[in-house]
């Protein structure tokens, strides 16, 4: 990536706003491009297909047979944490149901406040799911530690997973890979298929209270080893992982969850710390990156956060790094975004950014109908939308979700 950062420097001179437009240019001489592997056809019989083909065809005639609306609604990923009484919400009602129809949501994330009981929780994800004509996505954050969903009520007989920081302190990364593989198992029985985890900040800040002992460590290699492990503990047991909260929350000061926050570091500190463990969460094919609300004005003249930057997410993730799986906004309700975008700022940065789901938006129906009607009026592409729906339904393909309602 050295080459990248020659590129910058000139390019900054060269431009008020955005510099890495010409990187698609630049990409071939930059960086070895890694593929995921393509299956070999049978030398045999030239006519059989591939699974990778016979994927593509199966996706792409599911992508023509969708409408617009539905497209778009696998852009969105619902959350429904509180009833208008402040009751916990933990089985389907009215409200849900209207919500589903009308935006037909490709994901859902249970809290704390949705899982009570094993049964309750099972009952509650097959009721969703059931009214939905794609599976849906259902997510949870289950780090281990402090971020534990499954024991909010401790009604539920579940192990108790360390913390990153303590599995980092067994000194084997095989630590990392064993307790990502129970949570697995545990979640996977409830109905979940997506885990956000690992986390792949590095803790460089011990002011830092948002990650802490969240991170696998201080140091890009400890981090990258064990956010490696962790990956692999969650998807060889059938459980999208998603490393977030790129390009890393570990040297900030301030909260997005309340506030707007920055990192003030340049693309060559980037580089040589922050992005190296998502490099290697995408050379280790993980379904899902998070981008975070941070701000990052030495790399990104649009002050925009990042999870609303075309910069950051279109150039510097998807062209740059090379990840062309589902990049999922962190909490669209978060203060970092509430009280400085209006929800069509949201919808409209996050379309150009390449965002491929918006994650519990505060007022998710706003921001699907300014995309649906962009799309119909044509001021945003239907292809720009296909190309998010691509990804979603690859990733739900590859962990046999479609399987359950399109066969």
């Amino acid at each position: 990536m050295k080459k990248f950062i020659a590129f910058i420097i000139i390019t900054i001179f060269l431009s008020g706003c955005s510099y890495i437009d010409n990187i698609t240019q630049q990409k071939e001489n930059n960086f070895e491009e890694y593929t995921l592997g393509e299956d070999e056809v049978n030398t045999n019989d030239n006519t059989e297909k591939t699974s990778n083909e016979l994927k593509s065809e199966y996706i792409s005639k599911l992508i023509a047979d969708m409408t617009i609306e539905e497209k778009v609604g696998q852009m969105f990923m619902l959350a429904w944490r509180k009833d208008d009484e402040g009751n916990n919400i933990t089985s389907i009602n009215d409200d849900i149901i209207s919500d589903i129809n009308y935006i037909k949501p490709g994901g859902v994330i249970l809290f704390g406040e949705n899982i009570d009981t094993e049964e309750q929780t099972k009952e509650f994800i097959e009721s969703l799911q059931e009214q939905s004509k794609i599976s849906l996505f259902m997510g949870i954050d289950e780090e281990g530690g402090r971020v534990s969903r499954l024991h909010y009520s401790g009604n539920i007989d579940t192990p108790q997973i360390p913390s990153a920081q303590q599995m980092e302190q067994s000194g084997n990364p095989i630590e990392a890979e064993n307790n990502m593989a129970i949570i697995a198992k545990e979640i996977s029985k409830l109905g979940f298929n997506v885990d956000f985890a690992p986390v792949a900040d590095i803790n460089t800040n011990p002011e830092n209270t948002v990650i802490g002992d969240r991170a696998f460590g201080s140091t890009p290699e400890v981090v990258s080893e064990f956010v490696v492990s962790a990956i692999n503990g969650l998807q060889k047991n059938n459980i999208s992982s998603c490393v977030k909260h790129f390009p890393g929350h570990g040297d900030t000061y301030t909260d997005t969850h309340t506030t707007e926050t920055f990192v003030e570091h340049d693309i060559t500190r980037l580089e040589n710390c922050e992005l190296i463990p998502f490099e290697e969460a995408i050379q280790n094919n993980v379904d899902f990156i998070m981008a975070s609300h941070i701000k990052v004005p030495n790399v990104d003249k649009s002050n925009l956060p990042t999870s609303l930057s075309k910069t950051m997410i279109s150039q510097l993730l998807r062209e740059y790094m090379g990840f062309d799986k589902i990049v999922i906004t962190d909490a669209l309700d978060m203060g970092a975004i509430t009280d400085y975008y209006t929800d069509e700022e949201i919808a409209q940065y996050g379309i150009d950014a390449d965002i491929d789901i918006f994650l519990m938006p505060k007022n998710p129906n706003i921001l699907y109908d300014y995309i649906l009607n962009g799309v119909k009026k044509g001021i945003i592409s239907e292809e720009r939308i296909n190309k998010s729906v691509e990804r979603i339904l690859e990733v739900k393909y590859n962990r046999g979700l479609l399987d359950l309602k399109n066969e």
